[in-house]
């Protein structure tokens, strides 16, 4: 089926599900994105969100894009969900998003089934073909994998997770997860989240941290191993020259100094490409209100990591650098809101790429009633890849639907 298709059948099965109600039991929603952006090159695309829930034990969502220019539209998400419910199970069908114990997420369209037992066992299992890109033949791919957890009284949980995936019919990836959460105290709680790369014999992506409360501080040990499957898109210039492949072990101190100041210092020693550095940050973030809607922030961060030859060219952004960053969030009034972000980079050797490698972001947010909602965006940086870059983004929003 052509996935415009596909988004419009499930946005009008969303509907259905609704009206099938013929009550106002039924909870609906629809909601319609209209994006604007502006760099080198501009485009825009509309999105639709919808859900509906009858009364509740049944759910459905579709999110999808309607395209710009010459790339042709495309789902996001289309699936339905059943919940038995007593919360012993429940099935999802459709597109959608798995990411169960330590594995990576996977984007597929098929199944996704979870059984709970009364005694604390749980089992997980998903199967499907995984999405690709519009027109790109997948009669052979697919992934199959699962979680099968325990809860062990009131203490902890541990899981067992496996995902397997098929390309053209061989196997592309394969890996295990282990997962487990405990809690053996009241001020006392460990945390462990690991995947093996079963073709490799490698460790994919892992966690260890041992945490103790006391007062009004937290005090966290923690280890880290992050691959390149696991790590999410950079945005700034802080988690771009952060978040890279490496191996990172130290401690993290949050202290609430006062009802709406936090306090988070963290240092820990790194290994990026075989070289030994540390990793060093203080962040200080003020609320001005009780729920957090306005906040000031500042931080300051180190990266001493020597260059490594092995994680990049000679134009590689892993050395060794200072960085400042500010944030701000307020609300003007009841209709308007605006959110500003600035950093500063100062790198050890900058090597002809500037001295100084800014990074800003200045949003505004008009809210005139429930329904509409408008949003725009400006960012602008100088950074290792691109000696000055400026882009925009419009959002205008529209819901219809019960609250």
């Amino acid at each position: 089926m052509n996935k415009c298709a596909l988004a419009l059948a499930m946005v009008s099965a969303v509907s259905a599900v609704s009206s099938c109600a013929g009550t106002a039991a039924a909870q609906y929603r629809l909601r319609a994105d209209a994006f604007y952006t502006a760099s080198d090159t501009t485009s825009g695309f509309v999105m639709l969100t919808s859900e509906a829930r009858y009364p509740s034990w049944l759910y459905a969502e579709a999110v999808m894009w309607l395209g710009t220019g010459d790339y042709h539209g495309d789902v996001m998400v289309a699936s339905v969900r059943a919940r038995e419910p007593h919360g012993y199970g429940e099935v999802r069908a459709g597109r959608m998003l798995v990411a169960t114990g330590a594995l990576r997420p996977v984007h597929l369209d098929g199944v996704d089934a979870t059984a709970r037992a009364p005694w604390g066992t749980s089992i997980e299992v998903f199967g499907g073909s995984p999405v690709a890109p519009q027109y790109e033949p997948r009669d052979y791919d697919w992934a199959v994998g699962g979680r099968m957890a325990q809860k062990l009284s009131t203490y902890g949980t541990v899981g067992l997770s496996y995902l397997q995936m098929r390309k053209d019919g061989e196997v592309s990836y394969e890996e295990l997860g282990v997962d487990a959460l405990a809690t053996p105290f009241r001020w006392l709680d460990a945390a462990f989240a690991g995947t093996v790369d079963l073709q490799s014999l490698g460790l994919g992506d892992a966690r260890l941290s041992l945490a103790s409360r006391f007062g009004g501080v937290r005090l966290e040990l923690f280890a880290v191993q992050r691959s390149p499957s696991h790590l999410l898109p950079a945005n700034s210039l802080f988690s771009a020259l952060g978040d890279v492949p490496s191996q990172r072990a130290g401690a993290a101190l949050l202290w609430r100094a006062a009802p709406r100041l936090d306090v988070l210092g963290e240092g820990a020693a790194e290994s990026l490409g075989g070289e030994l550095g540390v990793h060093a940050l203080l962040r200080a973030t003020l609320r001005l209100d009780d729920r957090g809607e306005s906040a000031l922030g500042i931080e300051g961060r180190r990266e001493d990591i020597p260059f490594a030859g092995a994680v990049g060219s000679s134009a590689s952004p892993t050395e060794s650098w200072t960085g400042v960053r500010g944030t701000a969030r307020v609300p003007m009034n009841r209709f308007l809101s605006a959110a500003a972000e600035v950093e500063v980079v100062v790198p050890d050797d900058a090597r002809g790429r500037g001295r100084v490698w800014p990074w800003g972001l200045l949003a505004l947010r008009f809210k005139p009633e429930p329904r509409w909602e408008m949003a725009g965006a400006v960012e602008a940086s100088s950074s290792p890849t691109a000696l000055s870059s400026v882009s925009g983004l419009v959002r205008v929003s529209y819901v219809w639907g019960k609250p």
